[in-house]
């Protein structure tokens, strides 16, 4: 019952147009809120910890790019409780707003 309370608060926040900070923030305090660590979700995911670091500082650039992108918020994202298609929505925002594809 918890999991799924912190799955709505972080939801609801995340539709209320972002006024709940960036995809990053958000995940950020989504995993702190679960108590887990990025080494956690990088050994779970297989995502580095410089990509992990770069998802949650909004640095897309330093991720590899197209699918991978997607794949590794989503990755995140699930791992952490976060809404994955809210999550693909705020980096599909982000990016179109950094000019980046």
């Amino acid at each position: 019952m918890n999991s799924k309370t912190s799955d709505q608060t972080f939801d609801g926040g995340a539709r209320g147009g972002g006024a709940d900070g960036s995809l990053g923030q958000q995940l950020r305090r989504a995993r702190e809120a679960r108590g887990i660590t990025l080494r956690e979700i990088s050994e779970q995911t297989r995502i580095t910890m410089r990509h992990l670091e770069a998802i949650e500082s909004d640095d897309y650039k330093h991720l590899p790019g197209g699918i991978f992108n997607k794949s590794f918020v989503k990755a995140y994202a699930r791992h952490v409780g976060f809404d994955e298609q809210v999550a693909l929505e705020l980096y599909a925002r982000t990016a179109r707003e950094h000019g980046e594809s």
